[in-house]
C-alpha cells in the first residue's frame, strides 16, 4: 500500500449500497475527477448494483475491509498515511466521526469535508440504540474539528448547528447534484410493467422500505384513493420493512392494485410514466426523489417533513405538503393532483432544474479553493 500513488480527494462512504449517498457521491466524484485526483473510499465492502453501472465508469475504489464504521478508524489511518489525500470528503455522522478522528490520528495535513446527509435530531429519536445514542456526544466533540460542514438543505443545516455546537460560519449548504443529463435521456426508456398498460393512474414511491419512508401510511392512504379513483400503487425499492408491507397490503385487500417489484436502476422512467409521485417519509435530509419526478415532469405529493420536502417545493408552491403520519390528508392530496394538478410540467421541471450537477459541483470546487 506504501506504494500506491497519492490523491488529491478521498471521498469516504460506508459502502456501496443502493441508497442514495452511493449514487450521489459517485456522480460528484465523477465530476471532481475532471479537475483532481479522485478517489471513492468505502469502510464495509458489499455487493453493489451500482459497481457495473455507468456511475462507476472511471472512478478509483479502495475498500477499507472493516466488518463495521467503529472498527475501520486504524484502516482509514493506514489509508491516509498512505495516499496523503489534500482532501478527505466524507458522509454521514457515523462515517464523519470516524474521519475526523482518524485524520487527528494520521501524519499527515488532510482537510476534513464533512458531508450531513439527514435531519440528525430525527435520526437518533427513531434510531434506538447504543451507538445512536452516544452520536450526539461524538458529534459535538468531533465536529468542531472539522475545516467545513455541508448540509444537503436549509433544515439540515440548521439542524445540525444546533446537534453539534458548530458555528453558522462553518457550514456551507450544497444542494444534492440530482438532476443531470444522465436522468433526462434515462426517463426516456420504455417501462414494462402491467399497470401502466392498463390506462388508469399509476401512483409511485421510490425510496428502501424501512421505518423512515413510512409506507404503511401510504399504502393505507391508497387504499382510501382506491375507493374513489381506479388506480394502482407502485413502490420501488427494498428494505427491511417488506415483509410487514406486504402483510399490510394482504389485511388490506389490495394486493392486486399494488406491487413492490425491489429495487431498480431507472427509477426515472417509472416516475415519467407515472401520474402523480408521492414522498411519504417521517423525515429526510433532502428529498432526492422529489426533485428527480419534477425533474421528468410529474407533479408531487409530500409529507410536510424535516427536512428538505418544503423547501424543495417552496412550502407547497410546486406541490402539496401534508402532515406526517397522515394517511386521510395524504389520500386527499393524492386525489386532488390525480383530479387537478397544481402546476405544469414545464414549471416543474424548471424548478427541478434548480438542483443541478453543475451547481451542486461548483459548490464543491469552491470549498475546496478555499481551503
Amino acid at each position: 500500500m506504501n506504494n500506491q500513488k497519492e490523491v488529491d480527494i478521498a471521498i469516504l462512504f460506508h459502502h456501496l449500497g443502493s441508497g442514495g449517498v452511493s449514487k450521489i457521491f459517485l456522480r460528484i466524484a465523477k465530476e471532481l475527477s475532471n479537475n483532481f485526483d479522485v478517489e471513492i473510499v468505502t469502510i464495509v465492502d458489499n455487493d453493489s448494483p451500482y459497481v457495473n453501472s455507468d456511475y462507476f465508469k472511471g472512478i478509483e475504489h479502495k475498500n477499507l475491509g472493516a466488518r463495521e464504521v467503529r472498527y475501520s478508524f486504524f484502516k482509514l489511518v493506514d489509508y491516509l498515511n498512505s495516499r496523503k489525500p489534500k482532501y478527505l470528503i466524507s458522509a454521514m455522522n457515523h462515517v464523519n466521526v470516524v474521519a475526523l478522528i482518524s485524520s487527528k490520528l494520521s501524519r499527515i495535513p488532510v482537510k476534513n469535508i464533512v458531508s450531513v446527509r439527514n435531519n440528525s435530531s430525527e435520526l437518533f429519536k427513531n434510531e434506538d440504540n447504543f451507538i445512536s445514542n452516544l452520536m450526539p456526544y461524538f458529534i459535538k466533540l468531533t465536529y468542531p474539528m472539522a475545516d467545513e460542514i455541508v448540509a444537503i438543505s436549509e433544515g439540515v443545516a440548521d439542524d445540525i448547528k444546533k446537534v453539534s455546537g458548530v458555528s453558522e460560519e462553518k457550514i456551507s449548504i450544497i444542494h444534492n447534484p440530482v438532476v443531470t443529463r444522465e436522468l433526462k435521456e434515462k426517463s426516456k426508456e420504455s417501462v414494462d410493467h402491467g399497470f401502466f398498460e392498463l390506462g388508469v393512474p399509476v401512483i409511485l414511491s421510490v425510496g428502501r422500505l424501512d421505518k423512515q419512508k413510512d409506507y404503511k401510511t401510504l399504502v393505507r392512504s391508497f387504499k382510501q384513493v382506491r375507493k374513489k379513483v381506479d388506480s394502482r400503487l407502485l413502490i420501488l425499492g427494498e428494505g427491511n420493512q417488506r415483509a410487514e408491507i406486504q402483510e399490510l397490503i394482504n389485511e388490506l385487500n389490495i394486493k392486486k392494485d399494488v406491487d413492490l417489484p425491489g429495487f431498480v436502476e431507472n427509477p426515472y422512467k417509472y416516475m415519467r410514466k407515472s401520474s402523480v409521485f408521492v414522498l411519504s417519509s417521517r423525515w429526510e435530509g433532502f428529498g432526492n426523489v422529489i426533485v428527480e419526478a419534477m425533474a421528468t415532469g410529474t407533479p408531487v405529493v409530500s409529507t410536510n417533513c424535516p427536512s428538505g420536502p418544503s423547501e424543495i417545493l417552496k412550502n407547497g408552491r410546486y406541490g402539496e405538503l401534508v402532515p406526517v403520519g397522515n394517511s386521510k390528508k395524504l389520500a386527499d392530496a393524492i386525489l386532488r393532483t390525480l383530479k387537478n394538478p397544481n402546476i405544469s410540467e414545464k414549471e416543474l421541471i424548471k424548478r427541478a432544474n434548480e438542483f443541478n450537477i453543475e451547481n451542486c459541483i461548483s459548490g464543491y470546487k469552491k470549498l475546496l479553493k478555499e481551503n
